[in-house]
């Protein structure tokens, strides 16, 4: 037999092959999600509590405007020193 007799054999394993490693990969991915959505509703009501603070631009909080909120300057000595 030639090589061309053995492709569709090759094909197939070929075929087999990658089923199976997606198969595996997305065990692995849903396994992965469902870490993170415990993850997300265990720390839910932390996050939900805690003060929240965003300049409504970048979405990165003002450290300064949060310190004079909490009633604490001590930071600004301790940055100068």
């Amino acid at each position: 037999m030639d090589s061309f007799s053995h492709r569709p054999a090759i094909r197939q394993r070929r075929r087999v092959k990658a089923l199976s490693d997606l198969a595996r990969l997305r065990k692995r991915a849903s396994a992965e999600i469902e870490r993170l959505i415990a993850f997300l509703d265990e720390t839910d009501s932390y996050v939900t509590t805690e003060l929240e603070i965003d300049d409504g631009e970048t979405g990165i909080g003002d450290l300064d405007g949060a310190l004079e909120q909490l009633g604490s300057q001590d930071w600004q000595q301790g940055a100068m020193a």
